[in-house]
């Protein structure tokens, strides 16, 4: 029988009773060089992780930032001295079981933070959440935490951890803004509807007046600027509540039902000529068909908050330009006057509210701020769009586009 071959016998050409001594030792050098570079290049990098991880910590203490990290195999937490410091306990780092550092977590929060932590964990994924603690003194602040998962080597999430700062100050403000905001728009609402009913009896008595002294010049004068006036003032009102709806209600309710645009046109500029008198001079256009569907009270409200608008910003001995147009799908209305241009920074914010320009030669603002807000919110509830355009040459031009029918039934 052929004896069997040494279980690890050595190849022949790997043998170092073969290899020169001084070979040997060279190639020995090289191999504890090599281990030296890579055990240096180990030290360098673990010395750079380290820098790296004290610079972060650094930095989010400067921040008042804690973090905290839950070991999800075996629901050990720790935190960090920065997080201790903003649950008002000694600055220090701390440890221990489930629930950790959750257990200052405001009550009537606490379901919603564990919750959306187990989804997170659940689902691999990231999370935010602003909720309240309570500290150690009694005390109650708001904190943020942002943070997600960290994977272990074979793939499956091994950590969840998160960074959190506090946010009182920030809530603090935001609630006083809300609370304001609301009463604001609330009084708005409750002054401007309480003036509406007196303002209609002031309009109607004016026009029976203006019938009663059409033989008496002067007579007709006064009676004319006072029912210019308490048209404006009715306006103002009615932006005034729009405003509110717009802000409070959920927006403005539109109702269309088939009309004439151009008819709707001719209406509003002569109520508007009529609240400014004889003297100012407008130029009406109509080209096309001009027939849809819109909301008769809310356009004729865009037409008429428009050219009044190019009245209070232009020289009185300058006209108003109004055109109205339709082509297959659209119809445009625009108003043009002759007033100073509207500068290029005031331009890009005139649709929002409280936003009034002025120009050399205009008439002092009539309004409150409110009118080109209006009438942004009512072309968009048209589903159309409004522009405006302005120079030296040209004067300003505001224009807008309306389907003739909403493709949605919304309020």
């Amino acid at each position: 029988m052929t004896p069997s071959s040494p279980p690890l016998a050595v190849p022949a050409d790997t043998r170092t009773d073969d290899v020169p001594p001084d070979e040997l030792e060279a190639a020995l050098r090289r191999e504890g060089a090599a281990r030296l570079a890579a055990e240096q290049a180990l030290g360098r990098e673990y010395a750079a992780r380290t820098e790296r991880e004290a610079n972060l910590l650094a930095t989010l203490a400067a921040a008042r930032m804690g973090t905290w990290r839950m070991d999800a195999y075996t629901g050990q937490v720790t935190w960090d001295a920065a997080l201790n410091e903003l649950l008002g306990l000694p600055a220090v780092s701390g440890s221990g079981p489930t629930p950790g550092w959750r257990r200052w977590v405001h009550p009537e929060d606490e379901g919603r933070v564990d919750a959306e932590l187990r989804r997170a964990l659940r689902e691999a994924s990231g999370f935010s959440l602003d909720y309240r603690i309570v500290r150690p003194d009694g005390g109650v602040r708001w904190m943020r935490d942002r943070g997600g998962v960290l994977f272990g080597e074979d793939g499956t999430p091994r950590y969840l951890t998160g960074v959190a700062s506090d946010i009182s100050a920030d809530k603090q403000a935001e609630q006083d803004a809300l609370v304001h905001a609301d009463l604001d728009q609330r009084l708005i609402g409750i002054v401007s509807h309480d003036l509406r009913n007196p303002l209609s009896a002031i309009i109607m008595g004016a026009h029976m007046l203006m019938h009663r002294v059409k033989e008496d010049a002067k007579s007709r004068q006064v009676v004319t600027h006072l029912l210019s006036s308490a048209e404006r003032c009715h306006r103002m009102v009615r932006d005034l509540l729009d405003y509110t709806q717009a802000e409070l209600g959920g927006g403005i309710r539109i109702e269309s039902r088939p009309l004439d645009f151009h008819a709707l046109v001719a209406q509003a500029v002569q109520e508007v000529r009529l609240s400014f008198g004889p003297d100012r001079d407008f130029h009406v256009r109509h080209e096309g068909d001009a027939t849809g569907e819109w909301d008769a009270d809310r356009l004729t409200q865009v037409i008429t908050n428009l050219v009044c608008n190019a009245v209070n910003y232009s020289p009185e001995n300058t006209p108003i330009e109004v055109t109205s147009s339709g082509d297959d799908t659209h119809v445009v209305f625009s108003v043009r006057n002759q007033g100073e241009p509207i500068p290029l920074e005031l331009r890009t914010r005139i649709f929002e509210p409280m936003t009034r320009g002025l120009s050399r030669g205009a008439q002092v603002s009539r309004g409150v701020g409110l009118g080109l807000y209006i009438v942004k919110h009512l072309v968009d509830a048209h589903e159309g769009r409004v522009d405006v355009e302005s120079s030296e040459a040209q004067g300003t031009c505001f224009s807008i586009r309306l389907p003739r029918q909403r493709t949605a039934r919304r309020p």
